[in-house]
């Protein structure tokens, strides 16, 4: 399994323009595991944060790993919630602006 599109490109796509920080909420399989994503446009370079419930804070940087860990923990999701329960949960990925961004 894996993602139809990036959501690390789509995320920085979204996070325009440059000079500020954005969030983002994040459901995974369909809301099974929800994460804040933080985004730091303040450089030209765009890095990403990974907020949860495990996060003791801003120290979790999925920049260039976004899309394999949330396809790797879909995966180990999806497979524990067979094994327990003996059926598939939908593994719908949703991304949420927290704040709408102002118009130009």
């Amino acid at each position: 399994m894996q993602l139809k599109s990036s959501l690390r490109d789509a995320v920085v796509k979204l996070s325009e323009p440059g000079g500020c920080w954005y969030a983002y909420g994040l459901s995974i399989m369909d809301g099974y595991h929800s994460a804040l994503l933080l985004v730091d446009r303040q450089e030209a370079t765009p890095k990403i944060y990974w907020l949860d419930q495990f996060s003791s804070g801003l120290d979790v940087v999925v920049t260039d790993s976004l899309d394999q860990r949330v396809t790797d923990k879909t995966q180990a999701w999806w497979q524990s919630v067979t094994d327990t329960k003996g059926k598939g949960y939908s593994t719908m990925l949703r991304v949420w602006p927290l704040r709408k961004p102002h118009s130009p």
